[in-house]
């Protein structure tokens, strides 16, 4: 049987392993694809706040929302819903410019811990195989 994956703090491990049915490999692939598309996904966010594209922004934060159930990140994405909800609030990308001031560093961090997990992942691949 395999030895139970390790997350960082930051990620809901018990909600992960019973959302993935305990598959590690499954796990594993989530974050992998997670970690490849959130960077372009967050920069299109910050373009659309920097284009003062509204309707993109909205469309995009719409997107990612998932993606931070799936990696068992919670808070974040409560962030994210609270933002979108905001979002669909305001008439202009400038009345939310404050917030996001106050949410992307949030939303970076995240970025960075899925990272980090990923790395930890491959770390244990790699002494699990006994490779460098």
């Amino acid at each position: 049987m395999n030895e139970p994956l390790q997350f960082l703090p930051g990620f809901d491990a018990a909600y992960i392993n019973n959302y993935f049915f305990n598959d590690p490999d499954s796990i594993k692939e989530i974050f992998k694809i997670t970690g490849e598309n959130l960077g372009a996904d967050i920069d299109k966010l910050h373009k659309a706040i920097a284009g003062n594209d509204l309707e993109g922004l909205r469309s995009i934060l719409h997107s990612i929302k998932p993606v931070f159930n799936f990696v068992g990140m919670p808070v974040i994405e409560a962030e994210v819903s609270a933002f979108y909800t905001l979002s669909k609030q305001e008439e202009s990308v400038n009345a939310l410019k404050e917030d996001f001031l106050i949410f992307w560093p949030k939303l970076q961090e995240a970025r960075m811990l899925i990272a980090r997990q990923n790395e930890l992942f491959d770390t244990r691949v790699q002494e699990e195989s006994g490779k460098p």
